[in-house]
């Protein structure tokens, strides 16, 4: 353990952000907290020695890594608890600051906090356990332990100052809060946003002058809502979107001071009834939207935006198999697979059959059989089984192969002369617009851009390739990962645009990442020297980066920053649809470099 020096100061500190300079040595690499054991972990690429502090007005620990700096953008945790945020960003050109805040009414004792040095490059920040300022807040916080008690969901927190709902979708459009004429009922319509699965549609309250809550999933023509049922004397509440657009932060207006002497509303003498009620409302407004189709490791799969349901029978008529889905809608456009000569599909049909219904028609190519079962992979997402009768597939060789290491998979496969698989992964994409540089220019877009050119290039050269996203969807990074590795890709590339503070337009240029554990290096290395070669970019060169995609794909892994979306020479050449050209080029080159080289 490092003993540090603890310094309590009176006033608030800022942080700052800027950018850091691309010559910086150390980078911080890795952090969590866990809030179980209020613990704070964090991991540098050399050996560092932390600086921390103690500071009030609010309570929060400040830690800075002198000379070291972040490879992502200032990034931010909503904890909940007495712990309300982890903050992370660049306090100065060579110092990343990491900030652990408390909510208010809660101190630490600061010789009871401790960090430890696993390694030079390995740290933890324990916090102890927290102190209440003052008699007032001591009750408080035995209200607080009580309420959560009582509202026990971990998608929905108590604070000292209000409640954190975890939203699984952020709002798309402006948060409206409306309260009923007899003052007895708080709306909070939140346009666009869906709800954790695991949330309840009732939950009681009995505390903060409210009975209890409904949650309630928007549907094509009416938005999520929380509705608050309270004392007609309660005052309004506010509603705000935090911690990377996922977490919703709801508290009185005039704070808690503004709720002494409201007393709460009794229960209704049956939530079950509530609820059952509030979740018909529910099924008859929220329709789930049908956004794409996925050939995928030997099955169909129809991916939705929130729960959906569904049965398969044969068409007798017309000999194909339909997977009715009740209760849905077609998105327009629905992202497709690209079927092929090989693929086990021959025809995929959508077909709104009525204003509630989705029909998917299905036609499965020669000697491929379609599983009568409807299975369900997630929530969301409904599968069909496509089983080869003739000559097998990808997919069927690697499942006879299940005992034989991954290495050996790969030799087998090139022994029999197949052809690599290629997996691009445009950045971002549909609610995620990525960064957002000059003019608006939205990262999600150029990616994809540069991805399809990508694809058109690589097959262009008899290459087979995958783009997990052809249009403006989202896909989350577990995602990613999961459907390259049961493709059982040969390669991955990850396609993203860069970006920094606004005030940095001398920052510019392309890297391109790999995962030290991984076997990325190579394919990085081939693809930055393409692009520097060809682009006439500034070289910011092969770097290596603990990011999810590339620590968690099973085969050699690439993550290209085509630019800086900031910068005043990238930006231009990367709004210019040539220069994307030219930059997929670039990328495709360096691919089928190091393929003809490995």
């Amino acid at each position: 353990m490092v003993k540090l020096h603890w310094l309590l100061i009176g006033s608030l500190v800022a942080t700052g952000v800027w950018a850091a300079p691309a010559q910086a040595g150390k980078r911080l690499t890795f952090w969590e907290f866990d809030d179980q054991q209020r613990q704070l972990k964090f991991q540098t690429k050399d050996p560092v020695q932390p600086r921390a502090q103690l500071v009030s007005n609010p309570t929060r620990v400040v830690i800075d890594l002198p000379k070291t700096t972040l490879i992502d953008p200032e990034q931010s945790q909503m904890v909940g608890g007495f712990v309300k945020e982890v903050r992370v960003a660049q306090f100065d050109e060579e110092t990343t600051r990491l900030v652990v805040e408390l909510q208010e009414g809660y101190t630490l004792d600061p010789d009871k906090i401790e960090i430890r040095g696993e390694t030079p490059t390995k740290w933890s920040l324990q916090l102890p356990s927290p102190e209440p300022k003052g008699k007032q807040e001591t009750t408080q916080l035995t209200q607080n332990q009580q309420f959560k008690e009582i509202t026990d969901n971990p998608n929905f927190r108590v604070t000292s100052s209000g409640f954190l709902l975890q939203l699984e979708q952020s709002p798309s459009k402006d948060i409206k809060v409306k309260r009923s004429e007899n003052q007895k009922e708080i709306r909070v319509q939140l346009p666009g946003a869906t709800f954790a699965s695991e949330l309840p549609s009732v939950l009681p309250i009995a505390n903060y002058g409210i009975s209890y809550a409904e949650f309630r999933q928007g549907g094509a023509n009416s938005p999520a809502e929380v509705h608050f049922h309270v004392n007609e004397n309660s005052p309004d509440w506010r509603a705000i979107v935090t911690g990377n657009q996922q977490m919703l932060v709801l508290m009185p207006k005039g704070g808690m001071q503004a709720l002494k002497g409201i007393p709460t509303p009794p229960l209704p003498s049956s939530l079950a009834e509530v609820s059952s009620s509030s979740q018909g409302s529910q099924q008859q407004q929220a329709r789930a939207t049908v956004e794409a189709i996925d050939l995928v490791d030997n099955q169909l799969l129809v991916r939705a935006n929130r729960r959906l349901k569904g049965t398969g029978n044969w068409n007798q008529k017309s000999g194909v198999y339909e997977l009715e889905i009740p209760n849905a809608k077609l998105a327009e456009p629905v992202d497709g697979p690209e079927l092929t000569r090989d693929s086990p599909v021959s025809q995929i049909r959508l077909v709104q059959s009525d204003e509630d219904t989705v029909l998917v028609q299905v036609q499965s190519a020669p000697r491929v059989k379609i599983s009568e079962q409807v299975n369900q992979p997630s929530a969301t997402s409904l599968a069909l089984h496509l089983k080869q009768s003739g000559r097998s597939s990808r997919q069927s060789r690697q499942s006879r192969n299940l005992n034989v290491p991954q290495a050996q998979q790969r030799l087998s496969r090139r022994s029999k002369q197949e052809e690599p698989l290629i997996v691009i992964a445009p950045g971002h994409g549909g609610k995620d617009p990525g960064a957002i540089g000059r003019r608006n220019l939205q990262e999600k877009d150029v990616v994809l851009s540069i991805s399809l050119a990508v694809r058109d290039i690589l097959q262009q050269h008899g290459v087979s390739v995958k783009s997990l996203r052809q249009g403006d969807r989202f896909i989350s990074l577990s995602g990613r990962a999961q459907m390259a590795n049961r493709m059982d890709a040969d390669f991955f590339v990850s396609i993203h645009a860069n970006a920094i503070n606004m005030d940095r337009p001398d920052v510019n240029g392309a890297e391109t990442y790999y995962y030290s554990s991984g076997s990325g290096y190579g394919l990085a290395r081939s693809i930055q020297r393409n692009i520097a070669r060809q682009t006439n970019m500034r070289d910011r060169g092969v770097k290596e980066g603990n990011l999810y995609v590339l620590r968690n794909t099973s085969m050699p892994a690439a993550l290209v920053e085509t630019g800086f979306l900031t910068g005043r020479e990238d930006a231009p050449r990367l709004a210019d649809p040539d220069f994307r050209q030219q930059m997929a080029q670039a990328i495709a080159d360096g691919i089928l470099e190091y393929i003809n080289h490995n």
